[in-house]
């Protein structure tokens, strides 16, 4: 990607505005590499954003990463407290 012109972070993850775009036209970047949030569902519903937007006339489609909701797991044997 580098050599193609797109700008990587120093954590290595490739830079995007709100919709997808690299700094390189028509180059977009979805899903783990763009470190936004690295969740399945989440990936989905970015292709399909990209897609609406691209092809499906509507530019203004995008992906509210703030209303992304997140889970936590944990052993209730191995909780305390102190």
């Amino acid at each position: 990607m580098v050599q193609a012109g797109v700008h990587v972070d120093s954590r290595g993850f490739i830079e995007t505005d709100d919709y997808q775009n690299t700094n390189v036209i028509d180059v977009y970047a979805i899903g783990d590499v763009n470190g936004r949030s690295p969740l399945t569902p989440v990936v989905n519903t970015n292709v399909r954003r990209l897609a609406d937007h691209l092809f499906g006339n509507k530019a203004g489609g995008r992906l509210n990463y703030a209303e992304i909701s997140t889970m936590v797991f944990w052993d209730e044997r191995k909780r305390y407290a102190g």
